[in-house]
Formats: C-alpha cells, structure tokens, sequence
C-alpha cells in the first residue's frame, strides 16, 4: 500500500488540500494548494509545484498531492500548483496545452491567487518543476522578478537535445507546440534555458537534481546547464544521484531533504 493509514491519517490532520478553477486568458484552469493547518504565528513562504507531462498525462491526482507536495508543506511551506490549460476533461473552456507555450501564463497567474491564501507570504516565493515541469519553472521565473529561489529535478534544458536523445517525443512537440513544424529552431529556442540562461533573474539560486540514469532526460541536460550557470556567475548546486531513474525511486528522502534545505537557506 502507497500511502499507509497511518500517514494518510497524519496527514489529514496537519494538513489543508484545496482544490480551486481559476481564469487564466479565458479559460477554466484547474490549480490546487496544501498549506499547514496550524497557524504559524507568521506568513508561509511558498513553493510554486509545476508538474511534468503534457495534457491530461501527468495530472496531479490526489495520492500525487501526498507525496513530495506533502513532504515539502508539512516543513512549513505553502506548496500551490496549476494542472495546466489542456489537462481537465471534466470542465468546460479548459483550452489547450502548448508544452511550454501559453500554459505558461498558467504559472504566472498564480502570483495572484498566492496573494489571496490565507497565511500565504507573496513576497517569499521560490519555483520547483519536475521534469517538464522545470521548463514551465524556467519560463515563468523569466518573467517574475520576485522568486527568490528555483529547483529543478530531471529538467529539460535544451529541446533539441532531448529530442535528439528521445525521438519519441517529437510527436508531443507537433501535436502541442504551435508552429513546431513550420518554425521548428525558434519553437525549441523559446523553451530551451540553455539558450537564455541569462535573462534569468541573476540573484535566484537555482538547485539542480537528476539521476545519472534518467532515462527520459539525459543527466547532460543537468551537467551541461550547470556549466553555463557556472560561466554567468549566477549562485547554483548540482546534484546527481548515482545509478537513478527518472523519478529518483532510489534516492528519494535524499532528494526531498536536499529540496527542503534549499527552501528553508532562501526562502526566510
């Protein structure tokens, strides 16, 4: 059993999980929040989650919500997300998801709903994206001055890369992207961090993650983007997890205590 009664229970008890729809250009999108159910005596930093997957693959279902989001709320945090523009099936106007494309605004929209949760600190927010995840994150702290820290776990970092390493995935980028065939380079520029890394806000942290054997994205997208970091000066820590997958199954409370340390050195 995933998740024993006794956790579940524990859980229950400490902390709130709050499903809402908000509008986001015109469209239903779904998001969701836990935050601790004890007052704190003081505003709650918060940790924008964004998700992996593309359209309804990768929706984050309610055991979902009790895991690594869970973990990082019951250290304190508010951890809020959004299932993305494309990924609900049961409300109406719910739109389409661009992989990196509109859904974006998604992300960014949130700044606003934080602002209006209950113990929530709007100005002590920090990003972490899994996965797909980690480019939506890269995008959208592009155009937010205010995060303070950014984590990124088994992230893409540059497009052509990965689909040179995953050609597989090229029909996600047709059916998703818009212009992909016709405007291929611009359309994996645009989502590629290695590209822009310096338009980056310079003073945010950024933790990198990644198991040595993700077989989805390469570690590379990790060592390499690292390398760039390092060149712009711009404050970073590198982590691979030696003999781990995609989902870091192998080092997992390692991987949660090295997020969690990184929320609580920068978010104060």
């Amino acid at each position: 059993m995933r998740f024993p009664e006794e956790r579940f229970n524990r859980l229950k008890q400490s902390l709130d999980c709050v499903d809402f729809v908000y509008q986001v250009d015109g469209f239903n999108v779904e998001g969701y929040y836990l935050k601790p159910k004890a007052k704190p005596g003081r505003k709650l930093p918060v940790v924008i989650y964004n998700r992996g997957g593309n359209g309804d693959f990768g929706y984050v279902v309610f055991g979902k919500k009790l895991d690594i989001h869970a973990e990082i709320a019951s250290q304190g945090f508010i951890v809020i997300g959004s299932q993305y523009r494309g990924a609900s099936k049961h409300i109406d106007s719910n739109g389409f998801d661009e992989f990196g494309g509109a859904d974006v605004n998604d992300v960014v929209a949130l700044v606003d709903i934080i602002k209006q949760i209950p113990d929530a600190d709007s100005e002590n927010i920090a990003m972490m994206g899994w996965s797909r995840g980690s480019m939506q994150s890269y995008l959208a702290a592009k155009r937010l001055a205010n995060i303070k820290a950014l984590i990124a776990v088994a992230g893409v970092s540059d497009v052509q890369q990965a689909l040179a390493d995953r050609p597989a995935m090229e029909h996600v980028y047709k059916k998703r992207a818009p212009d992909f065939t016709n405007n291929r380079q611009h359309v994996q520029d645009q989502r590629s961090v290695a590209k822009w890394a310096h338009e980056l806000p310079a003073n945010m942290p950024i933790l990198l993650l990644h198991g040595d054997q993700d077989e989805r994205v390469n570690v590379t997208h990790s060592t390499r983007l690292a390398e760039i970091l390092e060149s712009l000066e711009r404050p970073h820590k590198l982590v691979i997890y030696p003999g781990d997958n995609h989902g870091l199954t192998k080092h997992r409370q390692e991987m949660i205590s090295e997020v969690v340390s990184w929320l609580k050195t920068y978010l104060q």
